[in-house]
């Protein structure tokens, strides 16, 4: 696979704290990286610098063919907060994920699209985002009446209405129930399949059951990457 994006040697220190500690690797474009680690291990750091929210205190990023400008990047991170007492539905906090793009080109949302993203020019990225995570039943629904598993998905329909080339997901499925987990794994594996390229940090590479390569780090070292076995889902959505 070619590859979207490459480290080499990438070192982020804070004070005498090494969070990621020479890492070097590349990103396959259009598939799945899983990074694996406990707390601590540099997975959070490692988006950030992918995100361009983190900078590396020495090494380098090098992008192929890919425009990393704000905006380009998708990145739901692990403590991400919906505002849940303010009266707010899953169509309109899904459709707030256009607000990066319109930022981007300097078009402004209609206060319909605010509202629930149906009458802009946005409203198929929202509504295939809303589908694609089955929140179609909850589209109306406020934010504070859902389950830890729906505001997840909400959460990760957000980013992926942005339309974006690169995905990046902090512990997408912690904490989240049996339905919402398999739900997330099989979307992820089909925004892969069409050619999104997809970045998920993770205590368990098993919870995404489509990864095509996983990068395991321990205390902000880089200490393995091997093609899981688990490419199965992959595979049948291409056919």
């Amino acid at each position: 696979m070619a590859a979207l994006t490459t480290l080499a040697n990438a070192t982020v220190r804070y004070d005498s704290h090494e969070a990621l500690a020479g890492v070097s690797l590349e990103i396959a474009r259009a598939a799945i990286t899983v990074v694996v680690g406990h707390n601590g291990s540099g997975k959070s750091t490692l988006l950030g610098v992918l995100a361009g929210t983190t900078p590396l205190t020495s090494g380098s990023l090098e992008w192929h063919d890919f425009d990393a400008s704000p905006g380009r990047i998708a990145f739901v991170p692990q403590h991400a907060r919906l505002p849940e007492a303010f009266p707010m539905t899953v169509g309109a906090a899904v459709a707030m994920g256009r607000w990066a793009e319109r930022a981007r080109t300097g078009i402004r949302l209609s206060r319909r699209a605010h509202a629930d993203g149906r009458r802009s020019s946005d409203a198929q990225h929202v509504r295939e985002a809303i589908e694609q995570l089955g929140l179609g039943p909850l589209r109306g629904r406020l934010l504070g009446e859902l389950s830890g598993g729906q505001r997840q998905r909400t959460l990760i329909a957000q980013g992926i209405a942005q339309d974006t080339e690169l995905l990046l997901l902090d512990e997408p499925t912690a904490g989240v129930d049996a339905e919402s987990n398999e739900r997330i794994a099989t979307c992820l594996a089909a925004l892969a399949a069409r050619g999104r390229t997809i970045v998920v940090a993770s205590h368990d590479a098993h919870e995404i059951s489509a990864a095509d390569a996983v990068i395991t780090l321990r205390d902000g070292r880089r200490m393995d990457e091997e093609p899981t076995p688990s490419v199965g889902l992959r595979r049948a959505l291409r056919h």
